[in-house]
């Protein structure tokens, strides 16, 4: 269960923040 906790929030932190970079771009 704690793995599935930490793949989801590096899944959603890798999306934002290439949302972020592409949006700053």
């Amino acid at each position: 269960m704690k793995t599935s906790g930490l793949a989801v929030m590096s899944g959603f932190l890798n999306a934002a923040l290439r949302t972020s970079h592409r949006r700053s771009r």
